[in-house]
């Protein structure tokens, strides 16, 4: 698998992650036991079960001074000062267009060999990374710029180079990809997330290094693999779960390899059928699951299955009764995804899609929008 990481993006996540620590105000004094980080390093070599390196949210103490890929920023966290951050209500001003902060579009022109476009953004839990998959089979990461982290910056603040940090390439079109839940830049060992992809199994992508931590493989009936069309970490990230046309596979987060279970549509779920294109469970309520389908379905799992199926909307006209409040025109091309900062006002924006009239206006490109 080739991959394109440079050491570069590393220490500017760390230079990142230092200017976050100060803007929450975290003094806290520095611990530096080098014999701590040693033992730390063999514990997260010890590859006997997956848990221990990235399921469990409980093990933060065991890695709070982990040197995984040679990072020896210090984890002291005050957990008060992250609370109240998080607890921040954000405030979004609708009623004037969205400021334009940075902007990415070189890495989204098209070629002869194919036409590159963004394909949907996703800020990680901690707000320190986005990431984009794209036409061109890669995944890139982009840090959000430390002057952002304040709120405080000039007026005329606009990054029109806004560079990833990390690139990662798979095997093939990439159909889904997602943040592991409990992602946090303090703690490397959670800095993960999955990718799926034509043709390739599930994988496992460090986002430090782009290094490939683990890969799930699902079998059809016929045992063949097959790939997956969607992808979710659900269960306090302890499980996996694929879509698959007519079927959902669950995997064992700890255990790379074959799927742990199958729930098929035709015996379990009668009335559903089709592509589940997405897969989300409620993160109030841990084990309500909800899935959809390209063929108008959507099921939903907590003890009982139950299936709904999405009315026909035929006309235009039908659009009017959703009674939106604002419309904001922010590309003429399409606008394939949208992500919300959840401690910051900041829009994420990808755009671009596949046009076969050279004439028609293209906005392949990633954009971050202040909305406030």
């Amino acid at each position: 698998m080739e991959m394109e990481c440079d050491e570069i993006a590393v220490e500017s996540r760390l230079s990142l992650i230092t200017t976050q620590r100060e803007t929450l105000n975290k003094n806290d004094e520095v611990r530096d036991d080098a014999e701590s980080r040693k033992e730390d390093n063999q514990v997260t070599q010890d590859t006997t079960l997956f848990s221990e390196r990235v399921t469990n949210p409980t093990i933060s103490e065991q890695i709070e001074n982990s040197a995984v890929v040679n990072i020896t920023e210090p984890r002291n966290i005050n957990t008060k000062d992250i609370e109240l951050a998080e607890s921040t209500c954000i405030q979004y001003n609708w009623s004037r267009a969205p400021r334009p902060l940075c902007v990415a579009t070189k890495e989204y022109q098209p070629t002869d060999l194919y036409e590159n476009f963004t394909k949907g953004c996703q800020w990680s839990p901690d707000g320190t990374c986005l990431l984009v998959p794209s036409e061109d089979f890669r995944i890139r990461i982009y840090e959000l710029p430390r002057e952002l982290y304040s709120g405080q910056f000039s007026s005329d603040f606009l990054q029109t180079d806004f560079k990833p940090a990390l690139t990662v390439k798979e095997g093939g079109l990439i159909y889904d990809a997602c943040w592991y839940p409990f992602m946090n830049s303090w703690e490397p060992i959670t800095c993960c997330f999955l990718s799926t992809s034509r043709e390739s199994p599930i994988h496992l992508w460090d986002a430090f290094t782009g290094e490939l931590r683990a890969t799930y493989q699902a079998y059809n009936q016929m045992d063949e693999i097959e790939a997956s069309l969607s992808v979710q970490f659900v269960n306090s990230g302890r499980e996996i779960w694929c879509g698959f046309k007519n079927a959902v596979r669950t995997f064992d987060t700890d255990r790379p390899g074959r799927q742990t279970s199958t729930i098929q549509f035709k015996h379990d779920f009668p009335n559903m059928i089709g592509l589940v294109s997405c897969i989300r469970e409620n993160s109030i309520m841990p084990g309500l699951m909800a899935f959809g389908t390209y063929s108008k379905c959507i099921g939903g799992i907590d003890g009982n299955i139950i299936v709904w199926e999405l009315p026909e909307i035929s006309e235009i006209t039908d659009y009017e009764y959703l009674n939106p409040k604002y419309k904001i025109k922010l590309s003429k091309d399409c606008i394939n995804g949208t992500s919300l900062h959840r401690t910051l006002p900041i829009i994420a924006t990808s755009s671009g899609q596949r046009q076969y009239d050279i004439k028609k206006h293209r906005d392949n490109s990633v954009r971050l929008w202040w909305a406030s």
